[in-house]
Formats: C-alpha cells, structure tokens, sequence
C-alpha cells in the first residue's frame, strides 16, 4: 500500500479544521440574541432615541462587516460614544463592541490595531459617562476589547495554521504518488530499453545465420533460395522496425539509454562500484551460468537496485548471495536497516521497478523486513542451466 501522510489532530484541533466557519457564525448569532436583548432592555428603559441610534449605528457595524470589514468595524465602534453624546449609558453598545471585535478579527483584521482602536474608544466613552476612578468600568471596558481582538486573532492564526498543515499533506500525497508513478513509467521504460536491445541483437544474428545459409545453397536450388531471400527481407524489416523503436525511446538525454545492457556477469563489476562509494559488500554468487539476455538484464537490474537501497536506507553493508538449483537463479540481498530510514508503510519505488524488471523476465520478487534487517528475494529461470 502507499505510504499516506496523515495528521493526528486532537478532537478539538480536528473540530476547528473540519468546521472552520463555525465560530463565525456563533459569534454572530451572539451578537443577534444581543442585539435582541439591548432591543428589549431599551423599551423596558423607555430610553431616548439617542440610545436607539447608538444600538443601530452597531448592529449595522457587525452586519456590514461581513463584508466591509473596516467600514462596519469604524461604525460600531463609534456607538458608544453616540450613546454618550445623547445623554445615554455606553455599557450595552460597548459590550456588544467586544463581540464585533472577535468577529471581525476572526475574518481576518489585524488584532493589534483593531483592538486599539475599539479599546480607545470604549475607554473614552465609558470614561465620559463615569467618569475616571478607581471604581469606573471604563479600564475593563479598553482591556475587554484587546482581548476581544487578541482572541479572535489567535484562533484565526490556529485555524489557518491546521489548515495548512492538512493542505501540505495532501499535497505530500499527490506529490509522492506522481513520484512513484514517474519511478515506475523510467523502469518500465529502461526494461523497454534492454528488451529491444536484446530483440535487436537476436534478429541481427538470424539475419546473419539467414544470409549464410542462402549463399550455401546449391545454384539450383532456387525455392529455398527464394524463400530464405523472403525471410531476410523480412527480418530486416522487423530489425529496421526495433531499430526505429530504440530512436525513439532513446530521445531523452539519458545517458544509461546509450549503454550496453546490463547483464549477470557484470555484477562483481557493479558491486566494486558500490564497495569504491563506501558500501560494504559481501558477494557471493555461482559463476558460469548461461542465463537468457532477459534475465540476466533483470539479475543485473535487481542487484541495482538493491544494493541503491542498501546504501541510501542501510547501514553501508550488505550481503548478496545467489543460489542456482532445479534451472531457478535465487539471488538474497540483505542489508541492516538504519533508524532513520522510511517507516514500514512506506511503499518503496525501487521495489515496484524491481518487480517489474523480474516479471518481464517471467520470475518474481519478495521484499520483508524483519528483526532490523531488509531482505530483498529475487526468483528468476534459467534457460540454459550450467554452462559446460
């Protein structure tokens, strides 16, 4: 299975994510059920129309900051001090300014500013109406609207923080999978690759066999000539075909399109690069085996890959061991696995190439960790056993 980022959130943590507006709309509907009781208290009062205009002049202040933000913020601001110019308490229109403040924090006014501005305000309102003294509310009414701001700021900066957290995961996840298919769309074309080399070869030696056969015949013997003269034609055609194919898959500039295919008896060669890098090799593996071109490619390939894997993930050593018995090559590569390396989820891209490369060559590949130690099992069949 792919490896897939996740966040463990705590119920809370998981709550804000998943409702991200939700306070907005709380901390309206605590301004409406304000709004209705100032409203009630009001008329209960018999107040004036000042005290009408000031509870107006900041429900149309919190309504229009939904989408004038500094525009309703000014105008429910100034409401207490309307409240005071016409003779009436501040105490219901500053109250209700500590919730227009968290609101219009909340959706993305600066805190700092906001608050001092409604802090201000307030505190000149209640001020004026109390006067100054150890017993006025006009203190509570500043240190209530910074923290009005300061919290609708937090909370915003948490919410947009989880946001973002749970955005680069997901981006983590299509950026993995589009990596592991890119992995995989250059394996299957390096197999492509060797495949047509080694298709190409084989037709270039039937050509070759088909010419000296022809030239062999007797002088009258012209059915057979005319016959193996067709299937050169035709053999060439196929070579001209695969020679075609190779142009094009090797339009890259990859530099490994242009050399020759790997094969089995380059592998010591291959390890001496790895051992030259750091890697401590231990190599064992049954000479004089004649293998198809396919898979010995693939042996080749495998071992790559393994030993790529050993290096990036391991503790710079590993060990390769290859059995031939009953006309299957088995080839172990094992390497201890460093603390650091991916988790266990993790699906690897060089696993997925190197089950490729063996199912072209009509074997299989097993990978497992266990005990600290990764171990890599390739199955692949012999054509000609032993060589003699």
């Amino acid at each position: 299975m792919p490896f897939i980022p996740t966040l463990r959130l705590s119920p809370y943590r998981a709550f804000v994510v998943r409702y991200p507006r939700l306070f907005d709309v709380l901390a309206l509907v605590v301004a409406a059920v304000a709004c209705v009781a100032a409203a009630v208290h009001l008329v209960v009062q018999d107040a004036n129309g000042g005290a009408y205009c000031s509870l107006a002049a900041e429900v149309a202040g919190i309504a229009l900051s939904r989408r004038y933000l500094w525009v309703g913020t000014l105008l429910f601001s100034v409401a207490p001090l309307i409240a005071v110019i016409t003779g009436n308490d501040p105490q219901v229109t500053w109250t209700m300014s500590i919730v227009g403040v968290f609101y219009v924090c909340l959706r993305g006014l600066p805190g700092l500013w906001v608050g001092l501005l409604v802090a201000v305000l307030n505190y000149a309102s209640v001020s004026s109406f109390d006067g100054i003294g150890l017993g006025a509310t006009a203190p509570v009414a500043a240190v209530l609207a910074f923290a009005g701001a300061a919290a609708g700021s937090a909370l915003r900066g948490q919410r947009q923080y989880w946001q973002e957290l749970e955005q680069r995961a997901r981006d983590a996840l299509v950026t993995r999978e589009s990596e592991a298919n890119r992995r995989v769309a250059e394996e299957r074309l390096r197999i492509a690759r060797d495949l047509h080399d080694v298709v190409g070869h084989e037709i270039a030696l039937i050509n070759m066999h088909l010419g000296l056969a022809e030239v062999g015949l007797e002088p009258g013997d012209t059915a057979t000539r005319s016959s193996l003269h067709a299937a050169r034609e035709g053999v060439q055609t196929v070579l001209r075909e695969t020679q075609h194919i190779l142009d094009v898959l090797r339009v890259d500039s990859d530099i490994e399109s242009t050399r020759p295919v790997a094969a089995y008896e380059e592998i010591p060669d291959l390890v001496d690069s790895f051992r030259a890098v750091g890697l401590d090799v231990d190599l064992t593996l049954p000479a004089a085996l004649r293998l198809g071109a396919e898979v010995s490619a693939a042996a080749y390939r495998i071992v790559q890959e393994a030993l790529t894997n050993a290096q990036r993930h391991g503790m710079r050593s590993a060990t390769i061991t290859g059995v031939a018995a009953e006309a299957v090559l088995t080839l172990t590569i094992t390497n201890p696995v460093s603390p650091l390396a991916a988790p266990k989820g993790r699906a690897g891209y060089g696993l997925v190439g190197m089950r490729e490369r063996a199912q072209s060559a009509g074997g299989h590949v097993s990978a497992e960790e266990r005990s600290a130690m990764f171990t890599v099992t390739a199955a692949l069949p012999m054509d000609g056993g032993l060589s003699q």
